[in-house]
C-alpha cells in the first residue's frame, strides 16, 4: 500500500470515529448542562450547532436573572463568558460579588466543594479571565486554584488544567508549563494512564507548540497513543471526554488530509518528471527497437500512429489511465483529436511525426493554432507536444520547443505547454 492510500484510508477511518463521537455530543443537547458547555470550549465547531445556541441563549437569560450565584452558576456564567464575551460583559459585577462571597470563605480552599470538580475550576477560571481580567488579586487566586487542583486530580484532569494554564498565564511561563506536563507524563508515568488519561494527553500534545529540549520524546508519545484512539474503551466516557475526542480526531484529519494533497503534488511532480524523461530519450528507445538481437526483424517507425503506440506502452505503466484519441469539445464548431489522454493527472499529449522540413514547418505552424483550443479540454492542466524528428529536418529544435512552451490562461483555464523535440 502506498504512501497516499494509507493516509487516505487513515482518513477514512477518522471520519468514521469523528462521525460517532460528535454524534455523542449531539445527543448530550437534549439534556444540556454544564459539561455540555465546557464541551464548547474545547471544540469550536461544536458552537456552531442550532440546538447548541438555543441553550445558550437559554443559559444566559436564566444565570444573569439571579441577584446570587451558585458555585454551579458561577461556572456556568465564566464559560458563557468565554463563549459570548460581549453579552456577559455587562453582567461582571454580578460575577465579581458572588466569587468574592466563595474566596471569603473561612474554609480552607481545599475544602470548598468547586475544587473538587474540574468543570467548576475550569468554569470559574475562566470567567475570572474573561471578566476580572484587570482584577489582580482575582486572577492570582484563580491561577493559584487551578495549579492547586493541577497537583491533586486525576492524571486527566491534571492535562487539561495544565492546557488552561498556558491559555491564561503569563506568556514567559508557558515553557515551564509544557515541560512540567512532558515531564510528568511524557518522560515518565506512561504505565499507569488510562485510556481517558492518554486521550488527554494526547489532545494536549496536539495543541500546544512545543520545539524543545523534549520534542522527539513529544514526537515519538504521539506517535504511540495516535493508533489507540481507534482502540479505546469509551464506556467511560463523558461529554468532556468526546469532546477531546472530537477535537483530536479533527487535527488529524487536517493533517492527514494535507499530507494526502502533498503526496499527490509529490507523485504529480515525479510523473511529470518522468513523462519529460521519456519523451526527451524516446531516440534511445526507438533505436533498441531498431537493433533487436538474435536475427529479429527491427520495428520501424513510419508515421505518428508508431510514435503514439510506442508511447503508449511506455507510458501506461506509470499512468494507469492513459487514454489515446480522445476528441476535445467542439470550439468554433471545430475540435481536435487528442492524442493521448490521463484524466487522473490532467496531462495530454499531442504527438508528431516529421520526416521532411516541409513537413515540420506545417507541424509547427498548426500547432499554434491547435493551442488555442486544447484549454476547452476538462483534462488540459499540462499540455505536451511532442514532435518526432528522427532525420532532423530541424535545425533550432530547443529554441522552438522553447518557443511553444508557456504558461496559457483562456477562457478563464490556466494550463502549461511543455514542448519537445526529439532527438535535439
Amino acid at each position: 500500500m502506498s504512501d497516499e492510500e494509507t493516509s487516505k484510508l487513515a482518513t477514512r477511518s477518522l471520519y468514521e470515529l469523528g462521525k460517532e463521537s460528535y454524534g455523542y455530543l449531539l445527543d448530550s443537547l437534549d439534556n444540556p448542562d454544564l459539561d455540555t458547555l465546557l464541551a464548547a470550549v474545547f471544540l469550536p465547531r461544536f458552537r456552531e450547532e442550532e440546538k447548541f445556541s438555543n441553550y445558550i441563549k437559554c443559559a444566559e437569560i436564566e444565570v444573569t436573572k439571579r441577584q446570587k450565584l451558585t458555585e454551579s452558576d458561577l461556572a456556568i456564567f465564566g464559560i458563557l463568558s468565554y463563549l459570548h464575551p460581549d453579552a456577559m460583559n455587562q453582567y461582571r459585577e454580578i460575577f465579581h460579588t458572588s466569587l468574592s462571597q466563595i474566596k471569603g470563605k473561612k474554609a480552607t480552599r481545599a475544602d470548598i466543594s468547586f475544587t473538587k470538580s474540574l468543570k467548576l475550576v475550569l468554569g470559574i477560571a475562566t470567567g475570572v479571565f474573561q471578566l476580572l481580567r484587570d482584577d489582580s488579586k482575582s486572577v492570582e487566586w484563580s491561577l493559584n486554584t487551578l495549579g492547586s487542583f493541577q497537583k491533586t486530580s486525576s492524571p486527566r484532569d491534571q492535562i487539561i488544567c495544565g492546557y488552561f494554564l498556558l491559555k491564561f498565564m503569563n506568556s514567559q511561563r508557558t515553557s515551564k508549563i509544557k515541560e512540567e506536563v512532558i515531564k510528568k507524563f511524557v518522560l515518565a508515568n506512561q504505565g499507569n494512564l488510562t485510556t481517558q488519561d492518554q486521550l488527554a494527553l494526547l489532545w494536549f500534545l496536539n495543541e500546544i507548540e512545543y520545539a524543545g529540549k523534549y520534542k522527539d520524546d513529544v514526537k515519538k508519545r504521539e506517535s504511540e497513543l495516535f493508533p489507540q484512539i481507534f482502540r479505546f474503551d469509551k464506556s467511560r466516557f463523558n461529554v468532556l471526554d468526546y469532546s477531546l475526542l472530537c477535537g483530536v480526531v479533527d487535527t488529524y484529519i487536517d493533517r492527514f488530509t494535507n499530507l494526502t494533497r502533498e503526496l499527490q503534488k509529490a507523485d504529480l511532480e515525479n510523473k511529470h518528471k518522468y513523462l519529460l524523461n521519456v519523451l526527451e530519450s524516446f531516440h534511445i528507445s526507438v533505436r533498441k527497437l531498431q537493433d533487436r538481437r538474435k536475427g529479429k526483424n527491427p520495428l520501424q517507425i513510419e508515421d505518428e500512429y508508431d510514435v503514439q503506440d510506442i508511447l503508449y506502452v511506455i507510458l501506461k505503466p506509470v499512468f494507469s489511465d492513459l487514454q489515446p484519441e480522445e476528441p476535445t469539445p467542439k470550439d468554433a464548431g471545430s475540435s481536435t483529436i487528442i492524442d493521448l489522454v490521463s484524466k487522473s493527472t490532467n496531462k495530454i499529449i499531442e504527438i508528431k511525426y516529421v520526416d521532411s522540413t516541409t513537413k515540420f514547418k506545417q507541424v509547427v505552424k498548426e500547432l499554434k493554432v491547435d493551442i488555442e483550443s486544447y484549454y476547452n479540454h476538462p483534462n488540459c492542466g499540462s499540455l505536451y507536444l511532442f514532435i518526432y524528428d528522427p532525420t532532423h529536418v530541424c535545425n533550432d529544435p530547443e529554441n522552438i520547443a522553447r518557443d511553444l512552451s508557456a504558461d496559457r490562461e483562456k477562457g478563464g483555464v490556466k494550463f502549461t505547454v511543455y514542448a519537445v523535440i526529439n532527438p535535439c
